[in-house]
C-alpha cells in the first residue's frame, strides 16, 4: 500500500492542484493581451508536463518505461484536460475551451519528451559507471 501511495500519491495531487486551479473565477490580468495569453499558454503547457512526468514515474514502477507507459500517459492527460475544459464551463468568470486540449496534450509531450530524455541519460550514465567500475577491478 505504502508502495501504491508513493507512486500514485503526487498524481492525485497535481490533478487537485489543476482541478483548483480551474475552479478560479476570473483570473488576474496582467494586461489583457498577449502577455496574458502566453501566461494561459505556458500555465497549460507546464501543468501537462508535470503531470506527464508524475504519470510515467507511477506507471514505470521502477522499471524503464516504453510504449504502453507513453500511450496511456498521454491519453490520461487527454481525457483529464477535456474533463479539466468541462469542469470550466461551470465556472462562474470561466469558459471551456476545447482549442487548450490541444496546449495540455502538447505540454503532456513535452513532459513524455523531458521523461524519455531523462531515462536515456540515465541508463546511459549507468553503463558509463558500470563500464569504469569494471575497469577499475581488472586493474
Amino acid at each position: 500500500m505504502r508502495k501504491r501511495l508513493w507512486r500514485w500519491g503526487p498524481v492525485a495531487a497535481w490533478l487537485i492542484v489543476i482541478f483548483m486551479g480551474s475552479s478560479i473565477g476570473t483570473l488576474p490580468s496582467v494586461d489583457r493581451g498577449t502577455l496574458d495569453q502566453l501566461m494561459h499558454w505556458v500555465g497549460h503547457l507546464s501543468e501537462y508536463a508535470i503531470l506527464a512526468l508524475l504519470l510515467l514515474r507511477a506507471l514505470k514502477n521502477g522499471q524503464a518505461f516504453g510504449w504502453r507507459e507513453i500511450v496511456l500517459t498521454l491519453i490520461v492527460a487527454a481525457v483529464y484536460g477535456l474533463s479539466d475544459e468541462w469542469h470550466q464551463t461551470f465556472v462562474k468568470g470561466r469558459n471551456g475551451e476545447l482549442w487548450t486540449v490541444g496546449l495540455d496534450m502538447a505540454g503532456a509531450l513535452i513532459g513524455v519528451v523531458i521523461g524519455l530524455w531523462r531515462q536515456r541519460n540515465y541508463h546511459k550514465h549507468m553503463r558509463r559507471s558500470a563500464s569504469s567500475t569494471n575497469q577499475r577491478v581488472g586493474d
